[in-house]
């Protein structure tokens, strides 16, 4: 960690201890705190951003807020990968805690799904979906008029490798021609 990395990271909010029992209650079994590790640090306020949906796997990057502690982002975030130097000076270096995967609770991932329009798409699409994970939290489609199929898709997953492997068997789906992640 940088000299400005740690200074940003010196002035992160610490979590109270009862604050923290609270947080860990709210999220529903993803704590950040054990899930991400900040270099040098402990006991700070983490929280996983909702902009870009990190899951174990992603490669990741915190961000140091003004009074909320660090945020943990995914490193291709467009909010993380601006040039402004106040933005770049803000970043630190995180990094995922071996996790067993098996035992963590699902996280939510957003991608987006091409394909030429036709009878039953959306169908095979959800259906696919339903073979490949246990939570299909939203789907949104439209078609626009070259006729091409666009879905916004947000799926549960354990980790990155997961959720790589639903979008590359949903490009098998005949007329499917594109997966790709995306930010909210």
């Amino acid at each position: 960690m940088s000299a400005g990395q740690q200074a940003a990271a010196s002035s992160v909010v610490k979590k109270p201890s009862q604050q923290k029992d609270d947080v860990k209650a709210k999220s529903k079994g993803k704590k950040p705190d054990s899930l991400v590790r900040v270099q040098g640090l402990e006991d700070l306020d983490l929280h996983f951003a909702k902009c870009c949906n990190p899951v174990p796997g992603d490669p990741i990057v915190g961000y140091v807020t003004k009074g909320r502690g660090v945020t943990v982002h995914r490193a291709d975030c467009r909010n993380v990968t601006s040039t402004d130097p106040a933005t770049q000076g803000r970043l630190i270096d995180v990094e995922w805690n071996n996790i067993d995967e098996n035992k963590q609770a699902g996280f939510n991932a957003n991608f987006e799904l091409f394909g030429y329009n036709r009878q039953k798409l959306l169908g095979d699409v959800i259906n696919r979906l339903n073979a490949l994970t246990k939570n299909i939290t939203n789907v949104s489609a439209s078609i626009n008029e070259e006729n091409i199929a666009h879905f916004y898709i947000t799926v549960e997953v354990k980790n990155a490798a997961q959720l790589n492997d639903i979008m590359a068997k949903l490009r098998d789906i005949p007329d499917v021609y594109d997966t790709k992640r995306t930010d909210n």
